[in-house]
């Protein structure tokens, strides 16, 4: 498993503004979840199979409208939540029919 530096120095910014940025994925690999601690990240949602059921969830527990969200997803498991959120977006490198969905398309 790969990660580019780039990608977490944006949610590091995002998170020292106060966002909550939460992870969702649909993997269950040891290599994300020792990137994301390493990182200062201690929580996340692994393993996941229906990401929007839990975007529903974690949307009414924390009482923050879907409108409101931002989603950051890369692969087809990824649309749904998309296409739920007031801001989708992701990486140039992302599926079509992912890019076709997002709001913006982050440029490497």
């Amino acid at each position: 498993k790969t990660f580019n530096t780039r990608d977490w120095l944006g949610l590091d910014r995002l998170r020292k503004k106060g966002v909550e940025v939460v992870f969702i994925t649909g993997e269950n690999s040891p290599a994300v979840s020792a990137r994301l601690a390493k990182l200062g990240y201690h929580s996340g949602f692994f393993g996941v199979q229906n990401k929007k059921d839990l975007l529903f969830r974690l949307s009414s527990e924390k009482k923050i409208p879907l409108d409101e969200v931002a989603y950051i997803g890369d692969d087809l498991n990824d649309l749904d939540c998309m296409r739920e959120v007031g801001f989708a977006l992701c990486p140039q490198d992302a599926a079509l029919e992912v890019r076709n969905a997002s709001h913006y398309i982050v440029r490497l």
